[in-house]
């Protein structure tokens, strides 16, 4: 087996869509966050391609680590000697970090992690609104009974209005304006909206990539949760998503204890949790322990 840079989107793009179809290892993902990183793509081939990794270069104040978010994309039987051949490969950063699909025994456990660990996967292809709870079902029909409207739109600006007002009242820390207006120019990547009376209430940014979406961002205006807007905001995202071809939506990320709201949402619409394995940090250099005392003070 041997690993080779790879150049061609749609080489990367069918292996990935075929075997695991990760959206922050998806070519266009790569392409984005190329605006604010250095990133890497490496195959590994046995023959023909029988993995793929994308990587991440983040920089600290005193160095760098590389970054694997959900990856690599492998059969598992694969994944010790393509980690292996990565590390050999990778020369410069002071750690790794991989968020693996599979289980992971180099390294040392991660003392933090950026994706979440959890998820809720929806089935597309079941029928939907039986699946989901009696609060969501009532959501559904008191936004439409209200007049909510809902768009497949490009109006970011209506959005990120929606995400201000939610990240001051939640007090969460988010990008910056201009990194959503160029997000919603990621390919695949969709912004519906809910109105009332021509008022934003509830956005969300999801991207469709081979079988699966993804909601990846939503804002809320709470003065107007009454509207239960969010409820059939994400009916008609999984609606459009199935349309599109997908078959499973994903709510990227759950945590009972901190986001009990959120999480207790989401889980009203059914679907089955999927627990990825414990990030792992391969450390390279002795600035290690500068960063994770760092992280341990700041937090």
């Amino acid at each position: 087996m041997k690993l080779f840079s790879i150049e061609s989107k749609e080489e990367w793009n069918n292996y990935l869509k075929k075997n695991n179809p990760q959206f922050l290892q998806s070519w266009q993902w790569g392409e984005f966050r190329k605006n604010y990183q250095e990133v890497k793509r490496l195959g590994l081939y046995k023959d023909d391609l029988i993995g793929v990794c994308q990587i991440f270069t983040e920089k600290l104040p005193f160095g760098k680590y590389l970054y694997i978010p959900y990856g690599p994309v492998c059969n598992a039987k694969y994944q010790k000697e393509f980690l292996k051949l990565l590390f050999e490969q990778l020369k410069g950063p002071d750690f790794i970090r991989i968020e693996p699909l599979h289980k992971e025994e180099s390294g040392k456990r991660a003392f933090s992690r950026h994706q979440p660990g959890k998820t809720l996967q929806i089935d597309l292809r079941s029928d939907l609104y039986s699946g989901f709870d009696k609060d969501i079902r009532y959501g559904v029909r008191r936004a439409k009974r209200e007049g909510v409207r809902i768009e497949d739109s490009n109006n970011i600006e209506d959005f990120i209005f929606l995400l201000r007002k939610s990240s001051e009242r939640q007090r969460f820390n988010t990008y910056d304006d201009d990194y959503f207006r160029k997000f919603l120019q990621i390919e695949d990547v969709s912004l519906f909206m809910a109105y009332h009376d021509d008022i934003p209430v509830s956005g969300a940014l999801f991207a469709c990539f081979g079988d699966r979406a993804f909601y990846l961002h939503a804002g809320l205006n709470y003065e107007k949760r009454s509207l239960c807007a969010p409820s059939l905001l994400n009916f008609e995202i999984m609606k459009a998503a199935k349309e599109r071809g997908c078959s499973i939506y994903d709510f990227w990320g759950i945590d009972e204890e901190k986001m009990p709201g959120v999480t207790r949402f989401k889980k009203g619409f059914g679907g089955k949790e999927v627990i990825y394995p414990e990030a792992r940090d391969i450390t390279v250099r002795w600035k290690y322990i500068l960063y994770k005392t760092a992280y341990n003070l700041k937090n």
